[in-house]
């Protein structure tokens, strides 16, 4: 079984899918993650570029006050258990899980 996990806008869910299955795995499901606070991640990407700073650096690790930090913490428990009921249609994370297909 492969879990993959896309952090960047590419590849999307089509293409991310179609090369899964093309190489000979069958999707068991896919859906996209981090879309409750996905237009704060974007408006903080747009002002790195706008400013100059790279929005996509190596690594991102932003300090955030407490009280922020568990508001956040909570919308990504409260999206875990709606992605166990429903596929979220947009987000900042593309997630596919899949399987070797039987030969």
């Amino acid at each position: 079984m492969v879990v993959c996990f896309s952090l960047t806008f590419l590849p999307n869910r089509v293409e991310l899918i179609k090369k899964l299955t093309d190489a000979g795995f069958a999707i068991v499901s896919n859906s996209y993650f981090v879309s409750l606070i996905s237009p704060i991640i974007i408006l903080y990407r747009i002002w790195g570029n706008v400013f100059g700073k790279s929005a996509y650096p190596k690594t991102s690790y932003v300090l955030l006050p407490d009280k922020l930090n568990e508001l956040f913490v909570y919308l990504l428990k409260l999206e875990a258990i709606l992605l166990l009921k429903m596929r979220i249609p947009f987000g900042v994370t593309l997630n596919v899980v899949a399987k070797k297909a039987a030969a």
